[in-house]
Formats: structure tokens, sequence, C-alpha cells
């Protein structure tokens, strides 16, 4: 909001500026022409340019309960930890990614204290998707007890992410005999 409201400043100034020179040499357009006219044209500019690039990068935009990942190390301690992981390999200019994190964000929530959920740019940490042989992202990767357990490929819907996480969250007992 903050970069909403300072882009409608910087566009009013160089509206009434721009609408100031335009109305010494006679302009015919009603909002270029005259000072107050620039400034509403040049308000609303820069506050929908503002708010355009906010837009952008929003997959790797820090989510509630979503740790990011920033080295292969720190991946590898979750990963060995004895709750399941779920791990979002990713890309800021991924419109797919971008679609993915809310539903990313969702099961952070819906698992909290049962699950860990990640998220790792392969930009930042190409070392990983290396090793875990990332050909596209979103690619999602679901650990349980140190290993992978399930691959997604591609944005999936929710319910097809909780089904697996659900069984790594609570294994089936096994069977107990009476002697």
């Amino acid at each position: 909001m903050l970069r909403i409201m300072i882009g409608g400043a910087i566009g009013l100034l160089v509206g009434a500026a721009v609408g100031q020179l335009l109305k010494a040499r006679g302009g015919t357009c009603p909002l270029t022409c005259n000072p107050i006219g620039g400034a509403l044209f040049g308000a609303m500019l820069g506050a929908a340019l503002a708010g355009s690039f906010g837009a952008s990068g929003r997959a790797g935009k820090a989510l509630a309960n979503v740790t990011g990942i920033a080295s292969a190390a720190e991946l590898d301690a979750m990963v060995a930890a004895p709750r399941p992981v779920l791990v979002d390999f990713y890309a800021d200019n991924c419109s797919y990614c971008v679609q993915l994190a809310p539903t990313i964000s969702a099961l952070a929530e819906q698992y909290l204290g049962r699950a860990d959920v990640v998220k790792v740019n392969t930009s930042n940490v190409p070392e990983l998707a290396s090793r875990y042989r990332i050909q596209g992202v979103p690619t999602v990767l679901l650990f349980a007890g140190g290993k992978e357990v399930r691959r997604w490929v591609g944005a999936k819907g929710i319910g097809e992410y909780q089904a697996e996480m659900d069984a790594a969250v609570s294994p089936a007992e096994p069977e107990r005999k009476n002697i």
C-alpha cells in the first residue's frame, strides 16, 4: 500500500509539471494541457505502475509458516528431522509458482506443528535443484523419515498434497498381536 501511495505522489508531481509545461504550448488533451489534469493523470498512472511492480515475485515472497531455505545444509537438517517436510522448488519468474504459493501457505498453516513446509528458490540454491533433479518448476517434494516419498511436477490442487501429507504425518500403526 505504501508503494502505491508513493507512486501516486511521484506521479502527481510529474503530472503537474508536464501539465504546466504543455499548458504553455497549448495542448489539446484535457488531462495534460493543465497542471491539475496532469497531476490527476500522473497520480493515477504512478499508483497503477507502483501496484503492478509490487505484484512481481510473489512466488518467493515470505509466506506465513513457510520457511525459505538458503543452503543445502539447512534443507539437509530439516529432512533429517523426524517430522515430514514438504519442499516447494520454485523460481521468481514462474507464473505457476506464483499460483501455487497460496496453496503452499495453506498447507503450512494446516500442518503447523506436525510437518514442515519450506520453499527453495532454484536460482539461489542451484545445488539443491541439481541434487534432487529438478527439471522444471514448480516441483514439490515430500520427505518422510529422511527419504523422498512423493514428487509433484507442476501446480496441483491442495487435495493432492493433503492426501500424501496426511499419510506422512500419521503413518499407519503396525498391527499389534496379543500374546
